[in-house]
């Protein structure tokens, strides 16, 4: 039996009601192989979105130009992507990166063999 639950939502334009859903599908199309490599390629190229030593990280504006750009790369994969969804999406990934290297790093200070090192399989 599949139950759709609705989530209500506050924002600048009155109240949103997405499904959950339809946010489940957009999850879903932020993991397909085909768009995540595409993706995390153009976010390793835009370096002011990720390096501290540039001074453009420090400019909102253009922080915010550059994220737009990277928008209109996500919304070709998926139409109903916002600048929110796309900084989440964002932290999610810094996120999961952070905890695998972690992972493997513990596993390298606790003498680890070669064949027993902890190997990532994100993407």
């Amino acid at each position: 039996m599949c139950h759709t639950y609705v989530l209500c939502m506050k924002g600048k334009k009155g109240t949103e009601v997405t499904s959950v859903q339809n946010e489940a599908k957009t999850n879903n199309k932020f993991k397909d192989p085909e768009f995540l490599t595409p993706f995390i390629e153009k976010y390793r190229e835009m370096r002011n979105l990720w390096e501290v030593t540039p001074p453009q990280y420090y400019i909102k504006p253009v922080r915010k130009a550059t994220l737009e750009g990277l928008l209109a790369l996500v919304q070709t994969f998926i139409p109903e992507a916002t600048l929110e969804i796309l900084e989440r999406k964002i932290g999610i990934l810094r996120n999961m990166y952070r905890r695998k290297h972690k992972k493997k790093q513990t596993s390298l200070r606790l003498g680890a063999s070669a064949d027993d090192v902890y190997v990532p399989r994100l993407w």
